[in-house]
């Protein structure tokens, strides 16, 4: 299955919203983003046509 990449909205595919900033966070595909632990944010909006996958990758200090 081939994913098409196109642009909704200019060149929007995704907005992060984190608690008490503004404006939100606009990513496209392959962008990434380093969010702190217990750091509140949401997923506000998605492109509405084409599939959306994230990876939340945590790492930090071994024990």
């Amino acid at each position: 299955m081939a994913f098409s990449t196109k642009p909704i909205l200019g060149d929007r595919f995704a907005r992060l919203l984190f608690e008490g900033d503004a404006p939100p966070v606009e990513m496209r595909p392959g962008d990434f983003i380093g969010i702190p632990a217990r750091r509140r944010h949401r997923v506000e909006w998605t492109t509405p046509d084409e599939p959306t996958v994230w990876l939340a990758v945590h790492y930090g200090p071994t024990r």
